[in-house]
């Protein structure tokens, strides 16, 4: 575009090409048609190029002007797109979300705040990424992701931080272990067994274990593991071993596994989970999805499945965690 030639300008010589007649595109436009036949004829000096042969009964297209109009058609249709996807991006309706995630969204809220935030804001491209709490933050004073979505989190830094939901603990272990047949689960029955913990939450579900057992009387034996969530339940079966997971993390793709509720006395043990992101970051995506997150969440995820785990919490039924697990 040359220097100097004003967006009205080719908006209105669009207008006049549209209506032939420099008249009519002066209604269309709220302007005298003399200013729209002055601007055009500017334009064609400064081009050097004829747009238009003026006729009695209005205007026509010149062969250069056919393929003048239809390139500034085109200009002016990119430019009206780039507006509305800016005020879309604005509004939090578009763009880009990077999340971070320290467990599975496999079901619960963190599911449930997912699928409505996709459904809310198809054209915002999430992209996820997983990984240990303390490696989630490094992430998030750096920039790299928007939001963590972690456990049991301590503030530090500057980070702000929203309190989300909590969830329970379970235990998993082979469908033929001898406490697989006890509904539900008790922190003190956990005193004799072989407990493997990897890395995060590992450390932290380690330390809640020692500590609601007082450092009294038997104590298990916990293996600390450099593996993921993943490994640590494939282990489960080779022995007798059992570990600790929490609700949201808890699959029934692993067949040969069972779950246990902990409770402490009648009540379940639940860990709180926490929205951490930095009061500097001006993404309009992520102030739409902490919007999302502070509404009351419907649970998306399987109803047996979250039926069993309701069952679990109970004691009323012998089935264990999921629908493919059945009694040992």
């Amino acid at each position: 575009m040359i220097r100097g030639t004003e967006l009205v300008t080719l908006i209105q010589t669009l207008a006049a090409a549209e209506q032939g007649s420099f008249s009519k595109a002066g209604q269309q436009c709220s302007v005298p048609a003399s200013t729209i036949s002055r601007r055009v004829r500017a334009l064609e000096t400064q081009i050097g190029v004829k747009l238009f042969t003026r006729h009695r009964h209005g205007l026509r297209r010149t062969v250069a002007g056919e393929g003048f109009i239809a390139e500034i058609r085109r200009v002016l249709n990119d430019l009206n797109l780039v507006l509305v996807n800016t005020s879309a991006s604005r509004r939090g309706h578009s763009g880009s979300l990077r999340i971070g995630l320290s467990v599975s969204p496999w079901r619960g809220r963190l599911r449930a705040a997912l699928a409505a935030y996709r459904d809310r804001f198809p054209a915002v491209q999430i992209q996820y990424t997983d990984g240990e709490r303390k490696d989630l933050m490094k992430r998030l004073d750096a920039g790299a992701i928007d939001i963590a979505i972690v456990a049991d989190h301590t503030r530090h830094g500057s980070h702000e931080v929203m309190a989300l939901w909590r969830e329970n603990i379970l235990v998993a272990m082979p469908r033929s272990h001898p406490l697989a047949g006890k509904r539900p689960l008790a922190w003190d029955d956990l005193r004799k067994e072989h407990v493997i913990l990897g890395r995060d939450p590992g450390p932290d579900l380690g330390e809640l274990l020692l500590h609601k057992l007082n450092r009294t009387g038997p104590m298990p034996t916990i293996h600390h593991h450099n593996i993921g969530h993943d490994f640590s339940l494939s282990l489960i079966g080779l022995g007798h071993d059992v570990t600790l997971v929490y609700e949201s993390d808890a699959s029934t793709e692993h067949s040969s596994i069972v779950y246990r509720l902990l409770t402490d006395g009648h009540t379940p043990s639940l860990v709180p989970f926490f929205a951490c992101w930095m009061p500097h970051n001006d993404n309009p995506a992520l102030r739409t999805f902490l919007d999302t997150l502070r509404e009351p969440m419907t649970d998306r995820s399987d109803p047996v499945t979250i039926g069993a785990i309701d069952r679990l919490r109970t004691g009323r039924s012998s089935a264990p965690f999921g629908t493919r697990d059945p009694s040992p």
